[in-house]
C-alpha cells in the first residue's frame, strides 16, 4: 500500500519526486458565464452606474379629432450602483527551495494562486445570485419536501416565467442534422447547477444530454444538456444548502437566467494581477524570502430580478 502524507511545498525536500506533479481538483467556473462585464475606467471614481430606462406603456387611446394633444410621457430610468471591492491572497518561499527542489515550486504556486483568484470570482458571484428575489420551488417530484426533485415541469414553469418576463435568450437553437442520435436544441436560457444534480437530471423525461446535441460547437465543456428551454451548465461549486430541507435534505439551487440578467465590473488597471517579489527585495535583511501574490478588484450584482430566477430542488429519493 502507498503512503500518503501532505508536504509543505515550501520546504526543501529530501526525496525524489516524480516527474509530473499530480492534477489538483479544479471545478467548472460556471457562475460568470452569463454575466454581462463592464469597466470601471480609472480616475473615475469607485462605483460604475449601470441604467435601464423605463419601458414606455403602449398609447391605446385615439387622437380624435379635437385637436386636444394626450398626456406626454415621461423619461425615466433605473440605477444600479455596482462598487468592485479589493481581494487577493499571497505565500511565502524561501529562496532554498527554489534553489533546491527540482519540481519547479514557482511554476505550481502560480498555477494554484491562479485557480484561487477565479474560484474566489466564482464564489463571490453565486453567493451574489443567492440573494435574488425570484424563486420556485420544484413541486413535480415524489418527495415530501416543499422543495422535491426536478421535473420537465418545473423548468418549463421557469421557462414560461423568464418569456412573461420578455427576458433574452442566452443560446440560439442548435439546427437538427442526419446524426443517429441525435435532436434539434431550441433556443434557451441558462441554468447554473450544482453537479450533484447529474443523475436526476438524466432521470429527468424530456432531458437531452449534452452528447445528443447535433453540434458540440461553441458548447462549454460544463455544459450537461437541456431540459425544456434551460441549457444547463454544472459545477461541483454550485449553490447548495446542506440538511436544510424540512426533512433534513439538502437544497439545491439552480440558478436560471436571461441576457443582462446579472452584471460584473472590473476596475481598469488593477483587476487580476499576478505579483512575484524576488528574495533581493522582499526577503528582508538577509534576502532570503520571495513572495508570490494575485490581487484584484471585482464585484457582480443582480442587473434585473425578473431575468433571473433561483429553481430550488432537492435528489430524487
Amino acid at each position: 500500500m502507498p503512503t500518503v502524507t501532505t508536504s509543505s511545498l515550501t520546504g526543501v525536500q529530501q526525496r525524489k519526486l516524480a516527474a509530473r506533479m499530480l492534477s489538483i481538483e479544479t471545478p467548472k467556473l460556471i457562475h460568470n458565464l452569463p454575466a454581462m462585464r463592464e469597466r470601471l475606467t480609472m480616475h473615475s471614481g469607485n462605483t460604475l452606474v449601470f441604467r435601464r430606462p423605463v419601458k414606455l406603456a403602449p398609447a391605446l387611446v385615439p387622437l380624435g379629432n379635437s385637436g386636444e394633444e394626450p398626456p406626454s410621457s415621461s423619461l425615466t430610468a433605473v440605477d444600479i450602483q455596482a462598487k468592485p471591492d479589493f481581494y487577493g491572497s499571497w505565500m511565502k518561499i524561501n529562496e532554498q527551495v527554489v534553489l533546491q527542489n527540482d519540481d519547479k515550486p514557482l511554476n505550481y504556486a502560480t498555477q494554484l494562486l491562479g485557480l484561487q483568484l477565479r474560484e474566489t470570482e466564482d464564489s463571490l458571484t453565486r453567493n451574489m445570485m443567492l440573494t435574488t428575489a425570484a424563486f420556485i420551488n420544484c413541486t413535480g417530484g415524489a418527495s415530501g419536501d416543499p422543495s422535491t426533485e426536478i421535473t420537465i415541469s418545473n423548468a418549463s414553469a421557469v421557462v414560461r416565467t423568464l418569456m412573461g418576463s420578455d427576458a433574452q435568450y442566452m443560446n440560439d437553437g442548435i439546427e437538427g442534422a442526419n446524426k443517429f442520435g441525435t435532436a434539434p436544441i431550441q433556443n434557451s436560457f441558462m441554468a447554473l447547477a450544482h453537479t450533484d444534480l447529474s443523475g436526476d437530471l438524466e432521470a429527468t423525461p424530456g432531458f437531452k444530454h449534452v452528447s445528443e446535441y447535433p453540434s458540440q460547437t461553441n458548447v462549454p465543456s460544463s455544459e450537461w444538456g437541456q431540459l425544456s428551454g434551460l441549457r444547463i451548465q454544472l459545477s461541483s461549486i454550485g449553490a447548495i444548502s446542506t440538511g436544510s430541507s424540512n426533512l433534513g435534505n439538502d437544497v439545491y439551487d439552480i440558478f436560471c437566467t436571461g441576457m443582462e440578467a446579472v452584471g460584473i465590473v472590473d476596475q481598469d488597471g488593477f483587476n487580476a494581477q499576478l505579483l512575484y517579489t524576488p528574495p533581493s527585495i522582499a526577503g528582508g535583511a538577509m534576502h532570503q524570502n520571495a513572495t508570490l501574490a494575485w490581487k484584484t478588484s471585482f464585484v457582480s450584482c443582480i442587473l434585473n430580478d425578473s431575468w433571473i430566477i433561483r429553481l430550488r430542488a432537492t435528489l430524487r429519493p
